[in-house]
């Protein structure tokens, strides 16, 4: 059997072989599995990596909308704040100490 001390081993191993060693099915069969268990486990962790970024890309939208809506209510309440401190105040308002807005 061909021990590997990491999947890099492995990796490495079975790319610069030429399979011209003498390796029994056993062995052979040894190496597809460990193989398919690196291949697995790499595919995962991308699978997982471009979820989270997926999820990242959305977050990022989201928080565009939510910054333009926001905008969009401090222009409006700029412009009220404008309109009320230019206002001249009726008597009506004045007696009542409340402004009515149109």
């Amino acid at each position: 059997m061909i021990a590997f001390k990491s999947e890099e081993e492995l990796v490495n191993y079975l790319m610069t072989s030429d399979f011209t060693e003498n390796l029994s099915p056993v062995e052979l069969i040894d190496l597809l599995i460990n193989f398919r268990h690196f291949h697995r486990k790499q595919h995962s962790k991308t699978i997982s990596k471009e979820n989270e970024i997926d999820n990242l890309k959305k977050k990022c939208v989201q928080f565009e909308n939510s910054i333009s809506i926001l905008k969009k209510e401090l222009e409006m309440i700029e412009f009220k704040y404008r309109r009320i401190k230019t206002k001249k105040l009726s008597i009506k308002e004045r007696i009542k100490g409340k402004i009515l807005e149109k």
